[in-house]
């Protein structure tokens, strides 16, 4: 491992720990929000004193404009590839009516102009099938202003006939939102748009003033949108929305959000939430504890005060996503929460209404209620129905615009259990799909993304993994010393393999406590070939044990226990050896639930190849002790228990006064339980060689598919390339070799599938990761655990 590798890495962490203090002090949009080039165009259309003579009254924004043109011609974000989205063109022609009212930037706007004429057919015919909302709305309200600003905007044969599509949507959604009606109240999503409907077909300018005027009586701020601001302020001259666009403009100068205020507890918590799922969360430790802190102090005051209650209708996705987002991260570490902090939608029959009525706000907020269910306890049915609910919205999405990496995003979630997934590959999956995220947003509902935006944090992320990935590479080379080509005899291969193992554990468990430990660890391994017997021996015999002698005996030879005590051994060194064997013959719950679980997992989906062969199974057991039943009733009951487990064992994973052990010791035993789920889980089962050795090969060897972003200053110290391009491809070359045939499974259970655990400092012959630095068992049990 390159010491400049990890000096680099400290070096970033302490720039973005800096930045971090600034934005906590004040609002600071070049570090998390992102300038929507729609929104600053709208503020540069605003004359002086509401007077077109007096020349733009924001001219930061129009300067804003015309230094951010992308060389292609358009404005706005740009796809991962680097080429336009939808959002392009609404955004471009507000951009060009901008410079053209203010008769400035002529270069700018031809560019721009030749830019719509080239692509517009292009980009209408790829959404054609699924336009977003927000285009729908707006892209012809903009048609009709560059048209009145004199744009030549004729477009190329071909897009009349989708051009015309837009209209008539756009002219149906404003029937079906009954436009006349909207002074009765706020519930309509339309009004967020209020910059566009002015321009409508389907409405007079004066109709539309006059629910300008109702609306900034009541408040100045119109959503939090700056753009319908601007066209209020435009259309009405009203005080408070020129208040409110003094306050945006001397908190963002140079360039305006989408949506303003900025929640700030929204902000951190999309902050911390990336963190984490980028995998650097253990440089922040300390930052993320206090946000949280005080994200779970506000929760227990609304809870006091019973602020619980349904807010305003078009506030619901923001609240929604923001409670669910703060549910799972303050479970995760150990905040007792309850379930109503984000299932309260589920009782109030407007709010489910309006997300059946505006679903396309709502796929990214439902996105992130199904991830805060995976972590459900036992007797929570409110988190079962949101699972229930969010999972059948999300499924049933055909018919809302969802951004491709978002899409992906979400079928991951659904295909693939939590539990049954590695950390280390959830944080590549992340970050290889963060810059498409980035440039999905537009005037979106996905307009949160903007707020996990920070290129020394994605920068960060990428050395980070693929300083772990060096770590696993090397760990990987000392794995194969347990060659064993010049050993004579199994019996001798497997005595001395073990010996070793144990005696090193031991050893490196005493140079940090002066406890020996070995009677422990050998007591363990004992029971666990006395399992092994027992086994053999029913196998051999007609005798069947019941199903609760089975379990007894099963939970221990899966071997579960074995790996995650003695991997506590090495990789926690605050362990008291207590807690690393059974405490008067019995194990810790946790434990326990370690042992059952992965049996379990495992004798859901080898029951026919060891029906085949003459072992026993829990499956079926159980459909021999019910003879009437099928073996899809015994798969289902054996779920159920599982289900329970699970739950029961999240419980003490995650919260405190279940059990003495340390944190880092429990969420070791998630990792482990992880490790197994994914060998057992339906879509990536143990025995299946080719997705199994494309998840082993991204872990370690294959390098992370960034797309096309924005430069990054260069770290402070080159970082040596992963593997010299010939020699990885034989490494990669070798390990498919390895990997063939019968001896997958094998080669497999040796080598180990990453998993990563929350660490904390490493003490002195510890590395950044919590694993010691010493003793070979330390080298070969680390890699069972990425």
């Amino acid at each position: 491992m390159d010491s400049s590798s990890l000096s680099s890495i400290e070096s970033l962490v302490n720039e973005i720990k800096k930045e971090l203090v600034i934005s906590n002090q004040d609002f600071n949009n070049t570090f998390v929000i992102q300038t929507s080039a729609y929104d600053t165009a709208w503020l540069a259309m605003i004359p002086y004193n509401n007077q077109e003579a007096n020349g733009p009254m924001f001219e930061s924004c129009l300067n804003w404009i015309r230094n951010n043109q992308n060389e292609q011609g358009f404005w706005g974000e740009p796809n991962g590839e680097n080429l336009p989205t939808i959002y392009a063109l609404p955004t471009t022609l507000a951009c060009m009516i901008a410079l053209k009212k203010w008769n400035v930037g002529e270069s700018h706007v031809r560019k721009g102009l030749k830019f719509i004429h080239a692509n517009t057919d292009a980009l209408l015919k790829e959404n054609s099938q699924r336009f977003p909302l927000w285009f729908t709305i707006v892209f012809p309200s903009m048609l009709q202003l560059a048209k009145a600003q004199g744009l030549d905007t004729i477009l190329v044969n071909g897009s009349n006939g989708l051009l015309s599509d837009v209209f008539m949507k756009k002219k149906a959604i404003l029937e079906s939102e009954k436009f006349s009606g909207l002074r009765a109240g706020q519930d309509q999503p339309i009004l967020t748009y209020l910059e566009s409907l002015s321009h409508s077909d389907n409405c007079t300018v004066n109709e539309a003033i006059e629910v300008l005027k109702h609306l900034c009586e009541e408040d100045g701020s119109l959503f939090q949108s700056p753009s319908a601001i601007a066209q209020a302020f435009m259309a009405t001259g009203s005080t408070k929305c020129l208040e409110y666009l003094m306050s945006i403009v001397q908190k963002c100068p140079n360039g305006v959000p989408s949506r303003f205020p900025v929640d700030e507890m929204l902000e951190m918590l999309c902050m911390v939430d990336n963190i984490q799922r980028m995998g650097v969360a253990l440089h922040f430790e300390k930052e993320i504890q206090q946000i949280l802190d005080q994200v779970y102090k506000n929760y227990q005051t609304n809870l006091q005060t019973n602020e619980y209650v349904s807010p305003e209708t078009s506030d619901l996705p923001e609240r929604l996503f923001k409670d669910s987002l703060a549910f799972r991260l303050l479970r995760l570490q150990g905040y007792k929460i309850n379930q109503g902090s984000f299932c309260w939608f589920l009782n109030q029959p407007h709010t489910m209404a309006y997300m059946e009525k505006n679903q396309e706000q709502f796929a990214y907020v439902m996105y992130n209620v199904y991830r805060a269910t995976d972590l459900m306890f036992n007797g929570e049915s409110e988190m079962e129905e949101a699972r229930s609910f969010s999972r059948n919205f999300l499924v049933n999405n055909d018919n809302i615009s969802v951004p491709p990496a978002l899409q992906k995003l979400i079928e991951h979630e659904l295909n693939v259990p939590w539990f049954a997934r590695l950390e280390h590959l959830d944080h590549r999956l992340w970050i290889e799909l963060n810059q498409s995220l980035r440039n999905t947003i537009g005037k979106s509902p996905y307009y949160w993304l903007s707020y996990q935006q920070n290129d020394k944090l994605m920068q960060l992320a990428v050395q980070n993994y693929e300083y772990r990935q060096s770590i696993y590479r090397k760990e990987l080379e000392d794995l194969k010393r347990w060659d064993a080509k010049t050993l004579d005899g199994p019996s001798k291969i497997i005595f001395e393999a073990l010996d070793d193992l144990v005696c090193d554990v031991a050893k490196m468990y005493h140079l940090q406590h002066k406890i020996d430990i070995t009677p422990q660890l050998r007591h363990m391994w004992k029971e666990t070939f006395h399992s092994w017997m027992m086994e053999s021996l029913w196998s051999r015999t007609s005798n069947l044990p019941s199903m609760d002698e089975y379990l007894k005996v099963g939970m221990i030879s899966i071997g579960a226990h074995i790996l995650v005590l003695h991997a506590t051994s090495l990789g926690c060194p605050t362990v008291p050896s207590e807690n690393l064997g059974p405490i008067n013959g019995h194990y810790e719950n946790i434990t326990k639930l370690l042992m059952a679980t992965t049996r379990l997992l495992n004798d859901i989906q080898s029951y026919q190849k060891e029906r085949e062969v003459g072992k026993m199974n829990y499956t079926l057991l159980h459909l021999n002790e019910n003879p009437e039943g099928h073996i899809e009733d015994s798969i289902d009951f054996i779920k159920k228990i599982l289900g329970d487990k699970k739950k029961e064992f999240l419980e003490n994973v995650l919260m405190d006064g279940s059990n003495d052990m340390p944190r880092t010791m429990k969420l070791l035993h998630l990792s482990c339980l992880n490790v197994f789920h994914m060998f057992y889980n339906s879509c990536n089962l143990f025995d299946t060689q080719t997705t199994i050795l494309e998840d082993i090969m991204k872990a370690i060897y294959i390098p992370l598919q960034q797309e096309q972003q924005t430069p990054m200053p260069p770290p402070s110290k080159p970082l040596p390339p992963m593997l010299p391009p010939q020699e990885n491809k034989i490494e990669i070359a070798k390990f498919n070799a390895c990997l063939n045939g019968k001896n997958f499974k094998q080669q497999v259970g040796n080598i180990g599938i990453g998993i990563s655990f929350v660490g904390r400092q490493a003490p002195k012959n510890y590395n950044s990761f919590g694993w010691s630095t010493k003793g070979f068992a330390s080298q070969k049990l680390r890699s069972c655990f990425l």
